[in-house]
């Protein structure tokens, strides 16, 4: 065998891995791996770098014992007495320190296994290394298995070989369909590589496209390839050659997961094979590499390669097919039973999330798309995918399934096609206004009465009472949510009244009415905890939070969120933990703990990383807060970064609600930096996308209110008072959205230059402090707030000027600047201590030099003229840092002007 003369890439763990171990003492090291994960470049590679002699063999053509022997005793070239397995381990023992490559060992298997074992036993100086696609069932064999490559090292391999073919070859023109090309290709390198080959004649797009077919693509027209390399199945038809029958009638039956499986869905499923136990079965095509064996957050799964699974469809029978078929749709029917009722109604949707069931939705999406599925089957897998993926996304799943399951545009719709209404009006809020129309919902609730369903009637009615929220008819949703409730009440069925009770307080809280919506929550939350629905508990008492936070109770929303989180950790519920983690850094926020919002955002963050987490709501997600965060704190740059469009989408849901709160902190950005048009377009996008996706959301009022300011900065008076006065429509939104509004309507006028601005906005500004009790540091107010400031110190409209501190000054806050921690900073803190101390005695009081020396220096022994360079140092890094209008030089010394009130805070800053 030649040693390679092309680059190597990736495999570094693996590579070190080997070396590791043999300088550990150990000298039989097998690599394992599906055909094609490059086995064979490894040990060349391996043996490309050692200092040792080198023997290769290839032992690909060998399959009986005399075949291997023959060619280990011509590969030793004389140095062994005869071809008998005696002779060969003498010729061994007599090699210097060597290293003997054997590839594809597994042709002569188990008969070589006896042999290599002898071989080694004899020769002390010889290590092997051993390329088999299954382990050889050694004591001393160390296992090296190949997995895939990471898609780093895929696309590097893919680039280079491409470019060895094509130095013209650019992966920056398509790079997007490159990666989608390698995710198919699933990390297999043989594959990659031969996929390169085909960039000389397709492009990206056209290579993509042919990759539902792969195995007729993966071929090499190079004459150099081995046999086994040239094709990918060529290389599958080696390893399917080398399984047993009952291996081979297992792996036929599990073709029929297109994605990843649990063990006990390939046990239920390859009892059709009649081979028992099946478990080992499964184990030693794991170990051949033919099945991945994956790590996820709820336990070991499978996946056959997409190539394996092609190769093993073209050798079914129409009857293996259909057996194969109808055992899977009846273990993932017999999983999703205990959560559908018999109207078709996913009980999840009101529960904690049962564990066992998100990572079977690829299952459950196959049996909604086999066109061979009953109608029951279909419509309870799409409910049970409607619960889960509502909770995940994204959307556009979410919408592909129901347009699958569509019901018929008849008439007279049947049950099974209300069924199928009532999935498509549960996932209605998230894919936005796609869904049942009122008059078939009122001709559904119609059809169910007839067919005796009062349960189906209720839940039809109950959304069509959402229908007409969401069109701005409250009196017609007030009646329809009483009926449905009613109706739910009559049926008897506790978890359609669970779900009909919910109605009330959701008006309220769509509409504004937060104090209504308080007491309607804690009536939700009452029924939840009696009749045991946990997840509806804790997903209302989310709900509860917000309204405390809305209304101005945050210790209560930061207290109720607790609880939320409290029991979602004890019901598995981990996206409300994450939801509640973001929810409680906005609560922390608006209370002034700074330090605790940050602490809450690396917690929802690392669930967001560790756990595959999706919060339900992106309204409260991380990048808004961590954005708000970032513009409070005045750190520009930190906040632009957090509103980067591919954060907020690489996670989602709910698309419709991503565009309108990313442009909606992308325009306040912007009004804070003075571009005021870039601010205008952004606001115009999200009120865009709030009206196409029906948001209504306080949030909407907020957005028109900073709109507002934007076009008054524009010069467009008309269209600034108009947002204002559709922001303040009636309702009761509650302080939060009242104290912008308030600070924002107070921007408005003096952008647009009105005669009693000034003095109504320097009053506004001497009294908006978060330390008085009128005002919450809600982070939207923070911001109106200083939007406010910076017009007045723009006009030169200055009015008098706050300087809050807190305890011994370890912080302080110039108006409605950022908080200047001064903890660790002895200097300045003294400073300040000192001068605030005399203005407080008496306001305007100047302090001379030397009583400042002495505060901040008392036993320094330095020089006088040292010191005061010290000190007039100090001071001017103070004035650069934003105190320029609260510190003064003043006969002899400096003092704080007597018109700057001070104020103090206790807590951290």
């Amino acid at each position: 065998m030649l040693l390679p003369d092309n680059t190597f890439i990736g495999r570094k763990q693996e590579l070190s891995a080997v070396e590791r171990v043999f300088e550990t003492g150990r000298r039989l090291v097998t690599i394992t791996g599906v055909g094609g994960a490059g086995k064979t470049r490894l040990a060349l590679e391996l043996a490309r770098r050692v200092s040792w002699s080198v023997i290769t063999i290839d032992l690909s053509a060998a399959r009986q014992p005399q075949d291997l022997l023959i060619a280990m005793a011509g590969a030793l070239r004389g140095r062994c007495p005869d071809e008998t397995a005696e002779g060969i381990t003498a010729g061994l023992a007599n090699l210097e320190p060597s290293l003997f490559v054997m590839d594809a060992v597994e042709g002569a298997l188990p008969v070589a296994a006896a042999l290599i074992d002898q071989w080694h036993r004899g020769a002390p100086a010889v290590r092997f290394v051993l390329t088999s696609r299954i382990p050889l069932g050694l004591a001393s064999e160390q296992v090296v298995q190949l997995g895939c490559l990471e898609p780093e090292e895929s696309f590097a391999l893919l680039i280079d070989r491409a470019q060895s073919l094509n130095f013209r070859f650019n992966p920056d023109e398509d790079r997007q369909t490159l990666f989608e090309v390698l995710e198919r290709l699933e990390g297999i390198p043989l594959a990659i590589e031969l996929a390169a080959a085909r960039t000389q004649m397709l492009s990206p797009k056209q290579l993509y496209e042919r990759l539902d077919e792969p195995l007729g693509l993966l071929r090499s027209h190079r004459h150099a390839a081995s046999p086994r390399h040239a094709a990918m199945e060529a290389t599958l038809e080696w390893s399917w050659e080398l399984l047993r029958p009952p291996e081979r009638a297992v792996l036929k039956r599990l073709w029929v997961f297109d994605k990843s499986f649990s063990v006990g869905a390939a046990e239920v499923v390859a009892s059709a094979a009649r081979t028992n136990p099946v478990l080992p079965v499964v184990e030693a095509l794991v170990q051949h590499g033919l099945i991945r064996l994956l790590e996820s957050s709820t336990g070991r799964r499978l996946r056959l390669l997409g190539v394996v699974r092609e190769f093993v469809a073209g050798r079914l029978s129409d009857a293996e097919r259909e057996e194969a078929e109808v055992l899977h749709t009846a273990y993932f029917m017999s999983l999703i039973e205990p959560f559908v009722d018999a109207e078709g109604f996913m009980k999840q949707l009101l529960d904690a999330c049962d564990p066992s069931l998100p990572p079977e939705v690829d299952n459950l999406e196959a049996i909604v798309m086999r066109p061979s599925a009953i109608a029951a089957n279909r419509i309870h897998a799409t409910l049970a995918l409607v619960a889960i993926l509502c909770r995940q996304g994204p959307a556009s799943r979410v919408q592909r399934i129901l347009d699958h399951a569509n019901p018929s545009p008849s008439t007279g719709p049947s049950l099974d096609d209300i069924r199928l209404d009532l999935a498509m009006v549960t996932a209605k809020r998230f894919l936005g206004t796609r869904g049942p129309s009122q008059a078939r919902l009122g001709q559904a609730v119609r059809v169910a009465d007839d067919n005796g369903r009062p349960r189906l009637a209720a839940l039809i009615c109950h959304y069509q009472g959402r229908e007409a929220r969401i069109q701005g008819d409250l009196e017609t949703c007030a009646r329809l949510y009483d009926e449905a409730l009613e109706r739910a009440e009559r049926s008897g069925s506790d978890v359609v009244i669970a779900q009909c009770v919910q109605g009330p307080a959701i008006m309220h809280f769509r509409t504004g009415a937060i104090e209504q919506a308080v007491v309607a929550a804690h009536q939700v939350i009452t029924f939840a905890e009696t009749h045991g629905f946990r997840r509806l508990r804790c997903d209302w008492l989310v709900n509860l939070s917000v309204a405390f936070y809305d209304t101005g109770r945050v210790e209560q929303a930061i207290h109720t969120a607790r609880q939320a989180a409290k029991l979602a950790s004890e019901t598995g519920s981990l996206n409300v933990v994450a939801m509640n983690s973001i929810h409680l850094a906005e609560y922390c926020l608006a209370a002034d703990r700074i330090a605790d919002a940050e602490t809450w955002l690396e917690k929802a963050e690392q669930l967001w990383e560790e756990a595959s987490v999706q919060p339900a709501n992106p309204m409260a997600g991380l990048n808004r807060i961590r954005c708000w965060l970032a513009l409070v704190k005045g750190e520009l740059d930190d906040a632009e970064e957090a509103t980067e469009l591919d954060r907020w989408t690489r996670f989602t849901s709910h698309p419709g609600l991503v565009e309108a709160v990313a442009n909606s902190c992308r325009g306040v950005l912007q009004l804070l930096r003075g571009e005021h048009t870039m601010a205008l377009q952004h606001f115009d996008r999200s009120m865009a996308a709030r009206e196409r996706w029906s948001i209504q959301q306080a949030d909407t009022q907020v957005d028109l209110g900073f709109r507002a300011l934007a076009r008054a900065l524009e010069g467009d008076a008309p269209g600034a008072n108009r947002d204002l006065v559709e922001a303040s429509r009636p309702g009761d939104p509650g302080p939060r959205v009242d104290q912008v509004l308030t600070l924002l309507g107070q921007a408005v006028q003096v952008a647009l230059g009105e005669p009693e601005a000034r003095t109504a906005s320097q009053a506004m500004v001497a009294s908006f402090q978060p330390s008085t009790s009128e005002w919450i540091a809600y982070p939207e107010v923070v911001i109106a707030g200083r939007l406010l400031q910076q017009l007045l110190d723009a006009n030169g409209l200055y009015g008098p000027l706050t300087l809050v501190a807190g305890p011994n000054v370890a912080w302080v806050q110039v108006g409605t600047a950022p908080i200047v921690d001064l903890s660790r900073r002895r200097v300045p803190q003294r400073l300040l201590q000192r001068l605030i101390e005399a203005h407080r005695h008496s306001p305007g009081q100047s302090v001379t030099t030397e009583q400042l020396l002495q505060a901040v220096w008392p036993q320094d022994k330095a020089k006088r003229s040292s010191l005061e360079n010290r000190l007039w140092a100090a001071v001017s890094k103070l004035r650069k840092a934003g105190f320029d209008r609260v510190i003064e030089r003043a006969e002899g010394g400096y003092r704080i002007p007597p018109d700057v009130i001070v104020l103090f805070k206790q807590g951290a800053g």
